[in-house]
C-alpha cells in the first residue's frame, strides 16, 4: 500500500498516465474517421410502396416530414447506420434510442433494411 500511494503522487507517473490516455483517446478519434464509410456511397432516394420516401443526402436522412442525423459506421457484417429516434410508416419519432438500418447490395443497386414499428422493411435505391 505504502509503494502504491508513493508512485500515485508522483508527479512524473502522472504526466506519463496522462500522456498515454491523451494518446489513446487521439488513436481511437483517428481510427474512427480513417475507417468510417464514405456518405456519398449511400446517398439517394430508396423506396418501398408502404411508407414514405427515405432520402439521404450527405450525413442526413429525411423520411416523411423529419430529417436527422444519420451516424454511418463500419461494422463486422457490413455498413450500418444509426439515427436518434424511431421509425413509423409516415415519420421518424423523437427517442432516446437509435434506429439501426443496414446497408447492402453494391453501391448502384443499393438496398436498406430499417425498423419500422418493430418490423424491418426493405428499400430499394430509386435515383442516385
Amino acid at each position: 500500500m505504502f509503494l502504491s500511494t508513493r508512485i500515485e503522487q508522483n508527479p512524473k507517473v502522472k504526466i506519463a498516465l496522462s500522456a498515454v490516455l491523451a494518446l489513446l483517446i487521439f488513436l481511437f478519434v483517428i481510427n474512427g474517421m480513417i475507417n468510417a464509410p464514405d456518405p456519398s456511397s449511400v446517398a439517394g432516394t430508396y423506396r418501398n410502396e408502404c411508407c414514405s420516401d427515405v432520402v439521404i443526402v450527405g450525413i442526413r436522412l429525411s423520411y416523411g416530414n423529419r430529417t436527422v442525423w444519420l451516424d454511418l459506421r463500419n461494422m463486422k457484417f457490413g455498413m450500418t447506420g444509426y439515427v436518434k429516434g424511431q421509425f413509423t410508416k409516415n415519420t421518424i419519432l423523437e427517442s432516446d434510442e437509435d434506429a439501426a438500418i443496414t446497408f447492402s447490395g453494391t453501391e448502384k443497386r443499393r438496398i436498406i433494411s430499417m425498423p419500422i414499428d418493430k418490423r424491418d422493411y426493405t428499400f430499394q435505391l430509386v435515383q442516385h
